[in-house]
């Protein structure tokens, strides 16, 4: 099936609509989802804080800039709801973590891997509220 393509709305259309258009990209073809993302920082820089940061595949993010999956890995992970995202901070506890609003593309994979499916973890194994994401991009640090 064909995914449709961008056009501009005619001025006579609802609001609604206008915002929902907005957040459509030409690039992507396909509206961004809001949710928030858990990261740990150190360096200035930000990756999830569940992946070794030697190990070749962890994606490195920022504020503002699309971050895709490095290649040979599965889909990057976001949370739905504040309150999911939240919780698994605290699980964590660590100070070098931090929660961002933020946007990406639905993923339609069922899982997470790093290493071409060598390390896959099934979605349902993963936190609670818990979206898999083609692309994410943090938008801003909310604050605690």
């Amino acid at each position: 099936m064909r995914k449709p393509a961008c056009r501009r709305l005619d001025a006579g259309r609802q609001k609604e609509k206008e915002a929902k258009m907005k957040k459509t990209c030409k690039k992507w073809k396909r509206v961004w989802a809001k949710g928030w993302k858990v990261v740990y920082s150190e360096w200035g820089t930000y990756f999830s804080p569940c992946v070794d940061m030697d190990k070749a595949g962890c994606a490195e993010y920022q504020v503002g800039k699309v971050t895709r999956p490095t290649p040979g890995c599965g889909p990057l992970s976001v949370f739905t709801q504040y309150e999911s995202a939240r919780a698994f901070k605290w699980e964590l506890r660590s100070p070098h973590c931090h929660i961002f609003e933020c946007e990406y593309l639905t993923s339609n994979e069922n899982g997470i891997w790093m290493d071409r499916k060598k390390d896959f973890i099934p979605l349902g194994w993963l936190p609670s509220g818990t979206a898999l994401a083609e692309a994410v991009r943090l938008i801003r640090e909310v604050p605690e």
